[in-house]
């Protein structure tokens, strides 16, 4: 019994340490107390090449306004697809922005590539996380075996961008438009 004790005991020092210490991101930091977003929120897909870099960007603004648009260079397109999100989806970006721990994201990972590379970038307000890819290449290919070290800082990445494209209606193919690949109703 007297094990069990100071187990328990030391246990809770450890978890009072790591709480003093800054663990887990919470929510609030990424919402406002009205349920809004603290910045804009942007998912881009951008792909190097003989224009420049070509791709979508998936944008939510802070009061839940959300779009997804093609982009050349700076210049963005005006949405394919837009709508505005619920507060509740509002609040679940903001938990995945957390649990993810966004914030501690380095500011670039993934390849080496120098050539007509594919760049994944995550940006809320100032801070931005980029990965970096052989064309063609998606961040589960190209992640590192779940031993890896590295291992944490896709499976995070991937995470929000999923969260990301699930919440803005953008889990279609970059580029094309909602139902272009269904078939007409009635046809095998």
């Amino acid at each position: 019994m007297r094990h069990f004790v100071r187990l328990v005991a030391a246990a809770a020092v450890v978890l009072a340490g790591a709480a003093a210490c800054g663990g887990a991101e919470e929510a609030n930091e990424y919402l406002t107390k009205d349920g809004k977003l603290k910045e804009t929120l942007e998912f881009r897909v951008g792909q190097e090449g003989f224009a420049g870099v070509t791709g979508t960007v998936w944008k939510c603004e802070p009061d839940g306004s959300w779009s997804v648009s093609r982009y050349v260079n700076d210049k963005v397109s005006e949405p394919e697809r837009k709508g505005k999100l619920a507060p509740k989806e509002l609040e679940a970006l903001a938990k995945t922005l957390a649990a993810e721990e966004f914030s501690k994201l380095p500011k670039e990972f993934g390849r080496d590539s120098k050539v007509n590379r594919q760049l994944l970038t995550i940006r809320f307000g100032d801070k931005q996380t980029r990965c970096v890819l052989n064309p063609g290449e998606t961040p589960q290919q190209a992640a590192p075996d779940k031993e890896s070290p590295k291992a944490a800082t896709w499976n995070h990445f991937v995470a929000i961008h999923q969260a990301i494209q699930q919440h803005l209606k953008g889990d279609e193919a970059p580029g094309k438009k909602p139902g272009e690949d269904k078939k007409p109703e009635g046809k095998p």
